[in-house]
């Protein structure tokens, strides 16, 4: 009995030892960047793993830097520096989310108006919104409800973060890929990692099939869609818009200065689009988001804000994307759906009015409003036919869904 006895404190002590080694290792580590260590030069200091948990990561990240100024996109918007969106006298935070729908977005921007109050918010809205909540959308980590009330789960979701990022073995896992990854620099590693990214997919043009096959698989219509009056469509209400209207008014009841602008794809994800007969869904999604912008401002007797739309045929959409076997890097694009630094420095320049280096790109991005939404959807459409006269891209595009529709 007293040889079982030492043995389970032995046993216990052991086990004690490896997990208290493997807390303490995470935390150190910290790879979801959620607590207080110190960041190490080649060691822990670039944080791989948030992009991989930002539903996680940022929640925690915004009460440690308690910012005035964030940006509110999609995965998008993950290439997005802080300080191209927030004033120098400014704390900025970029609160991208993965897929991240309107109503995760307006839920972030609750919690982060309860931990700071906010000075500046930037919208980037994708072509057509979602309200769904993506799964690892935990609210109970938020600081208020939806109703605004405080969250009363928030504490014991808290110790159960705490646990899974100190001794779960995918917090462990997330470590020893943080710890690989420190070969890079943290300021260049997010463009090595997309650039390393082209090259092992064979080059930009096999990325962008890629993608495009996987939407046209999951399109369950046959043939191509576009159609002449491809832009027109019934005044509708799209329930979409139902978390973009109640972010609209949260930051005019809260006298915040918002900025709203659409991103922009490669000119080739909008004519899969295109195909797949989105195109009038799109349209009305820009005619609802400036609708909904004037709307509020004369119920709360405010100044519209401006909304400015990225996306279309223009200089940036259109880059020309290399042959095939090409490994050079595109300058705009890393693919169809997400744009590089470059290009998100030229949003940020076009929409603080900042002017710089870049002045050689001009037909980019245009502000709509309710005055002018028909004019300008009136262009894209302009815009698209003198791009489909030019690119041998669409009859790749055409043969790409026709050889998919035979296979269905």
């Amino acid at each position: 009995m007293h040889e079982m006895k030492k043995y389970s404190i032995y046993l216990l002590s052991c086990v004690f030892l490896v997990l208290s080694f493997v807390a303490g290792f995470n935390w150190f580590i910290n790879p979801y960047d959620i607590f207080e260590s110190t960041a190490i030069e080649g060691v822990n200091k670039y944080k791989s793993e948030v992009e991989r948990h930002t539903r996680l990561s940022k929640v925690y990240q915004l009460e440690k830097i308690k910012p005035e100024a964030v940006l509110l996109a999609s995965s998008r918007g993950l290439v997005v520096a802080e300080e191209m969106f927030a004033a120098e006298h400014m704390k900025g935070f970029n609160l991208s989310l993965t897929s991240g729908s309107t109503y995760e977005l307006y839920r972030m921007l609750q919690h982060a108006q309860q931990v700071n109050p906010l000075k500046r918010v930037v919208l980037a809205l994708d072509e057509l919104v979602t309200g769904d909540k993506q799964p690892g959308f935990v609210e109970d980590r938020l600081a208020v409800a939806y109703d605004g009330s405080v969250t009363p789960g928030r504490f014991s979701q808290k110790w159960r973060d705490l646990f899974s990022a100190l001794l779960s073995h995918d917090a462990l896992k997330a470590s020893l890929r943080t710890i690989r990854k420190q070969k890079q620099s943290p300021d260049s590693a997010n463009k090595d990692y997309k650039a390393d990214r082209v090259r092992n997919a064979g080059g930009h043009r096999q990325m962008f099939r890629t993608m495009e096959a996987s939407m046209f698989s999951e399109y369950e219509g046959s043939g191509n869609q576009c159609q002449q009056n491809q832009w027109s469509s019934e005044s509708m209400k799209l329930k979409e818009l139902v978390y973009f209207e109640k972010i609209v008014e949260f930051s005019y009841i809260n006298d915040i200065d918002l900025y709203i602008y659409f991103s922009p794809s490669h000119a080739r994800l909008y004519e899969v689009k295109c195909m797949t007969g989105e195109f009038p869904a799109m349209a009305e999604t820009k005619r609802q988001v400036v609708k909904i912008v004037a709307e509020l401002a004369e119920s709360y007797m405010k100044r519209p804000y401006t909304v400015w739309d990225f996306s279309g045929y223009n200089e940036v959409t259109t880059e020309e994307v290399p042959v095939s076997g090409d490994h050079s890097l595109m300058r705009w694009y890393w693919e169809g759906s997400h744009y590089t630094e470059a290009t998100a420095a030229l949003i940020f320049e076009k929409i603080f009015s900042l002017g710089g280096g870049s002045s050689e790109v001009i037909d980019f991005g245009a502000q709509i409003s309710v005055q002018n939404i028909e004019q300008h959807l009136g262009k894209i459409q302009d815009d698209r036919m003198a791009y489909i006269r030019s690119y041998d891209d669409i009859v790749e595009l055409n043969a790409l869904l026709h050889d998919l529709n035979k296979d269905k």
